[in-house]
């Protein structure tokens, strides 16, 4: 039984009364507390080792920084030639000056689009001019094969500004020449007034 020092207890004299004639047995902390607190306390960081941990792990984000930006910048990259073979290439411009008995003017070609402007002496308004790739004929290599562009007009003030296609299959750096067109006959009427240079 336990002794309790009477000057420690200012209980009721009851109570005092009821704690003498109480037995129990001092069983300390239970079992395992000791090995869990000390547990707990060795966890706990020593004071200064947790910045150096911090430090430890900027060092290894420093190290590792240049390594992630190449890899965006690798990722940029693959998409961006990604993109280009998707949309079909780099669309190169090729631009062509067209001179002759007509004056000048320029065709400015991006894949398959032809856009004619007058730059020169300004064509008869109200003519219809027709547009002609030059390729090589297989059949006949002495007499080139003409393959109609379109047609356009000039404007009110002899000015040009026409877009137009290339057919399908024709080469970016074809020939041009331009014809002016009297009828609704296919065939040109040579010879022309306006060629590439």
């Amino acid at each position: 039984m336990a002794e309790h020092d009477q000057d420690d207890l200012n209980l009721d004299p009851e109570l005092r009364a009821l704690l003498r004639d109480l037995e129990y047995d001092d069983a300390g902390p239970p079992a395992g507390l000791r090995a869990r607190t000390l547990d707990t306390v060795r966890e706990q960081p020593v004071p200064g080792q947790a910045s150096e941990r911090r430090r430890a792990a900027r060092r290894r984000a420093r190290v590792r920084r240049p390594y992630a930006i190449g890899s965006i910048a690798a990722v940029a990259a693959a998409a961006l030639l990604a993109l280009i073979v998707i949309t079909g290439g780099t669309q190169d411009e090729r631009t062509v000056q067209l001179t002759g008995s007509a004056g000048s003017m320029t065709a400015e070609i991006r894949d398959t689009q032809v856009t004619l402007k007058g730059d020169g002496k300004p064509l008869p308004a109200g003519a219809r001019y027709e547009l002609w790739a030059i390729e090589k004929n297989a059949a006949d290599p002495e007499s080139p094969k003409l393959t109609s562009v379109g047609t356009f007009r000039p404007n009110a003030d002899g000015t040009v500004d026409a877009d137009l296609d290339l057919p399908k299959g024709t080469a970016e750096d074809v020939p041009l020449a331009v014809t002016q067109e009297r009828d609704d006959d296919p065939a040109p009427n040579l010879p022309p007034v306006l060629s590439s240079t």
